[in-house]
């Protein structure tokens, strides 16, 4: 099928996702047409690898290791294979890297983020990237921030400055292309993480996003431990956007 991307773009201040949607509400065709997306592969045939290649300025290094870390987790709970960090300089299955709209020809002013499809071709350059907007100011709740952070230049002083600037929830956006790069269209259902656009999605995975994840790679083994896997889903839940 070629390589195809997801974008989530900014559309009145709201995140409508530009990409390929699984048209059926019916879950058995849905799974089918799943299929059509494909599927990653690990290159070490045991679990997924990620790298955060660089970062935004505006964000610390830990927000953003936590934002990719909740992204990848919420996935990760529910399927047979996890997802690791290793450091930048190592190939991995996934790369997440920050750039400007004016270094990058896929963003644009209204581009937040962009994820590609499933690629089979290990050495391919675009396998398993995601791409975060840094002229968008990210964080790890999505909240309002105050302005002097978003825009120091125009608003030098943070003790006056108005606390009304918009920011975007990093994890959020990051567990929606996750998605896509693990071979998932979007969904015609509202509250799932796949959805596609803010008004309808979810913030973390509902029934439908989890079956149709577990139908292409799997579910994840059970064990004596199903029990405080639960518990400690509900606590990330909650613990997402502090």
């Amino acid at each position: 099928m070629g390589e195809i991307l997801c974008k989530a773009v900014n559309s009145d201040k709201k995140i409508q996702f530009e990409s390929a949607v699984a048209r059926s509400t019916n879950l058995s065709d849905v799974l089918k047409e799943d299929k059509k997306y494909g599927k990653m592969s690990p290159r070490n045939g045991r679990y997924f690898t990620y790298r955060i290649l660089n970062k935004d300025q505006e964000v610390t290094e830990k927000q953003v290791r936590r934002a990719a870390q909740m992204a990848w987790s919420a996935w990760a709970l529910e399927l047979p294979f996890g997802f690791v960090r290793v450091k930048p300089h190592v190939k991995s299955d996934f790369s997440i890297e920050f750039r400007a709209t004016s270094d990058d020809p896929q963003l644009d002013d209204n581009t937040l983020m962009y994820m590609y499809y499933p690629i089979n071709s290990i050495n391919a350059p675009n396998r398993g990237l995601c791409v975060v907007n840094t002229d968008y100011y990210w964080t790890n709740s999505g909240k309002p921030v105050n302005m002097h952070k978003i825009d120091p230049v125009n608003y030098p002083d943070e003790a006056t400055a108005p606390v009304q600037g918009m920011s975007w929830d990093l994890d959020q956006v990051l567990r929606h292309e996750f998605g896509h790069g693990l071979g998932l269209p979007h969904s015609s259902t509202r509250d799932t993480i796949m959805a596609p656009n803010y008004g309808l999605m979810s913030e973390h995975l509902d029934d439908e996003d989890i079956k149709r994840m577990v139908h292409k790679y799997g579910a994840r083994y059970s064990s004596p431990w199903d029990w405080f896997r639960q518990r400690f889903y509900s606590w990330f839940r909650k613990a997402s956007d502090e």
